[in-house]
């Protein structure tokens, strides 16, 4: 009788640990590898650091994910970058402080900010500019028709931050339509990254003491008809991605704008599988607009 005892209670205890990491594993399961990447040809033509992915659904995002939701996809990009990044061999002072998640019909498109100097106002000629370019030139130009003070000609940060970078992928992509390039459909954004990063005010327009008034993401984004969500009304339950996570492909495109370095070649467009993710990065926050 007592060897019948322990026969059952070894056996409930096996099946129990059965049900326990078959739990954990279908938990894990659930969170997906976006497949972030450092773009390389950015990097070897460039000299730019940048991490990225596009993700394509099979169903328009706006009905899959709220915008809370959006900024949940930032956060574990955030965090599979932070992972991701020590494999690329490169000072950790490189390492992007945030990552971005614009999405924009079937697509969201993940960008990291812009490490190793500025890469937009580098443009000379016209014929070259890419959209956000042009986007930024505009920024500064209805600013200083707003204002009489001096006006900063540039970005604060040089155009390098990752919204601006997502908006870029987005244009770059071969896979938008014309009527999409000249008529963006709703675009919703949001950004993670460290506490730290001191982002409560870096976007504000306000003067330095030069005298010059200087501008951010904040006028940008706005210029741009990009919708956010304010601070106060992102929640951490708010930020929780559906279960399951819907089906999705990765594809990469490189940041280098084709034709603008002679060596430059686009990055591959390799589909990733979905995947459980490693331990999450270290505390963030949601960028304040």
């Amino acid at each position: 009788m007592m060897l019948f005892k322990k026969e059952t209670s070894w056996s409930l205890n096996f099946h129990a640990l059965f049900v326990f990491f078959t739990l954990l594993l279908n938990v894990a399961a659930q969170v997906p590898v976006l497949g972030i990447e450092l773009d390389q040809g950015a990097n070897d033509d460039a000299k730019r650091i940048i991490f990225s992915a596009k993700l394509t659904f099979k169903e328009d995002t706006v009905k899959l994910f709220s915008h809370a939701q959006i900024y949940g996809i930032a956060r574990l990009a955030f965090e599979e970058m932070f992972r991701e990044f020590p494999k690329t061999g490169l000072n950790t002072w490189l390492r992007p402080k945030s990552m971005a998640a614009m999405a924009i019909g079937n697509s969201v498109y993940i960008s990291s900010p812009v490490k190793g100097g500025p890469y937009f106002y580098t443009y000379a000629d016209t014929s070259l500019k890419p959209e956000v370019v042009l986007a930024l030139e505009r920024c500064s130009t209805s600013l200083q028709m707003r204002n009489k003070s001096p006006v900063a000609g540039q970005h604060k940060a040089q155009g390098n931050c990752a919204e601006i970078a997502a908006l870029h992928t987005f244009y770059l992509d071969p896979e938008v339509s014309d009527a999409d390039r000249q008529k963006r459909p709703r675009t919703r954004l949001g950004v993670f990254g460290l506490q730290n990063e001191g982002r409560a005010l870096s976007d504000e327009i306000a003067p330095r003491k030069h005298g010059q008034i200087t501008w951010g993401c904040n006028l940008f984004v706005t210029s741009q008809k990009i919708e956010t969500l304010r601070w106060w009304d992102l929640k951490d339950e708010l930020m929780e991605l559906p279960e399951p996570f819907p089906e999705f492909t990765v594809n990469h495109i490189s940041f280098v704008c084709p034709g603008r370095f002679a060596d430059s070649q686009p990055t591959g467009r390799v589909p990733i599988t979905v995947t459980a993710t490693a331990p999450s990065a270290p505390t963030g926050g949601a960028k304040r607009f």
